[in-house]
């Protein structure tokens, strides 16, 4: 199929296998088993263009729409619900040099950005300006915030701060019928289709600028691990720190499956040499082969892995943390 007419237009786009291979999946659980154990990926797309300006994302469509090809867009590839599965004869659309910050309004705190930047390079330019968006998911490192838009992300601070919709306040799109604003850039008019847009996973247009709420960097932070004997102490916690209007940033409570891998409790760092997991620790560390398989063992035995949890101890670990200005975190904790 000729790609011509794209790369006339400007859109940089590829078909060289390797970055094929590349943009097959993002991090659906379901592929990831497929290709730990017996080596499955889903198809190749077509080709793979790389806008770095909102024309060359309606261009590619446009391109779409004439030649009959399913349009993929793919933010960072972080996501785990399918929504960037390669699909064959697809083009996909990588967004992440749409990365700028377009223009930031102290006064309203709003920042104009465009969909591809990564969330920690936004967090990291807003923060040497005093600002943050305060939204921080696991993925921060490797997800966009057209993903985050795509996807209705939430984040560690999110009881505080809200998800991601709660600080979006407009985005454009590009789509197959043209140019989409929504929020406050919502035409006068028209109809706001910011929360069909939120958590469409890319599946009404792609994406391309964001306004978002800001908020001022906080005076302190404080952040405290909690061992409980079991998710419903932990949850009786919780629920007593929210009915009390304190208001935490964080509020994470890790299951015992998850204390055990990756939590740090009094309890589980006695144990910690001890158990299956101390055992394949240990053996994994004099076996390099292995250590590089040691995640896809539990992953490819989900069953197994249940089992074992149901043998370990019910101890949970929570994190809370408060931050804002001084007086107030002190009497918060």
């Amino acid at each position: 199929m000729d790609l011509d007419a794209l790369r006339t237009a400007g859109v940089d786009v590829t078909q060289t296998p390797v970055h094929l291979n590349a943009y097959r999946r993002d991090l659906w659980p379901r592929d990831t088993l497929a290709l730990m154990t017996s080596g499955q990926r889903p198809p190749p797309p077509l080709a793979v263009a790389t806008p770095t300006h909102a024309d060359h994302v309606a261009a590619s469509i446009a391109w779409a729409v004439e030649h009959g090809v399913t349009v993929v867009p793919y933010g960072a590839g972080s996501g785990v619900c399918g929504g960037s599965r390669g699909r064959e004869g697809s083009l996909v659309i990588d967004m992440k040099r749409l990365n700028r910050i377009r223009a930031i309004d102290v006064h309203a705190r709003t920042a104009r950005i465009e969909a591809g930047i990564l969330g920690q390079h936004l967090e990291d330019q807003l923060g040497s300006m005093g600002w943050m968006t305060a939204h921080s998911p696991s993925s921060i490192a490797c997800s966009t915030a057209g993903g985050y838009l795509a996807a209705r992300s939430a984040g560690q601070f999110s009881s505080r701060y809200g998800v991601f919709d709660d600080m979006t306040l407009a985005a454009k799109a590009e789509c197959p019928t043209g140019p989409l604003l929504c929020g406050m850039w919502t035409p006068p008019g028209h109809e706001d289709w910011l929360p069909v847009l939120t958590g469409s996973e890319g599946g009404l247009g792609v994406v391309t600028e964001l306004l978002v709420r800001l908020q001022p960097l906080p005076q302190t932070r404080w952040f405290r691990g909690f061992a409980f004997p079991s998710v419903e102490a932990a949850w009786q916690a919780m629920q007593g720190l929210m009915q009390a209007n304190l208001w935490p940033s964080v509020l994470r409570l890790y299951d015992p499956v998850d204390t055990k891998i990756g939590g740090k409790t009094k309890a589980s760092d006695a144990k910690a040499g001890g158990g299956l997991f101390g055992w394949l620790k240990s053996v994994a560390s004099n076996n390099p082969a292995l250590k590089r398989h040691l995640m896809s063992i539990p992953l490819a035995m989900p069953g197994l892995l249940n089992r074992i949890g149901r043998g370990m101890s019910d101890e949970v670990l929570l994190i809370v943390g408060f931050e804002g200005p001084i007086p107030l975190v002190n009497a918060s904790v």
